[in-house]
């Protein structure tokens, strides 16, 4: 139906999902820094933040391969 070629209709929906992945990540982790400084006062640094920025990318990436290859 495009003339698109399958290779980048497949790296188009790798992208996608993946973006929104990261995004949905994010999101969960500010609510739950949020819940965990209102309810144990714990603190979140810069250092630990990008850590968990690394991982989280990191993450992204594999969750988003795993379900490329199983759908």
């Amino acid at each position: 139906m495009t003339a698109m070629s399958p290779l980048r209709i497949s790296l188009s929906y790798f992208l996608s999902t993946a973006l929104v992945s990261f995004i949905m990540q994010v999101v969960v982790f500010a609510i739950t820094v949020m819940y965990f400084n209102l309810q144990d006062k714990l603190i979140v640094t810069a250092n630990m933040l990008l850590s968990l920025l690394v991982v989280t990318i990191v993450n992204t990436a594999f969750a988003t391969m795993f379900s490329l290859v199983i759908v």
